[in-house]
């Protein structure tokens, strides 16, 4: 649940950054929600 609001949150962020460092970013993220 946490991890889902934080990718929310996050998205909106990443929206305006380029591609890259969104994936940078998200592939971090999906490194700790599966902790």
């Amino acid at each position: 649940m946490f991890c889902f609001t934080f990718f929310l949150i996050s998205e909106a962020i990443c929206c305006q950054e380029r591609n890259f460092w969104r994936k940078k970013f998200f592939s971090k993220i999906s490194k700790f929600c599966e902790l």
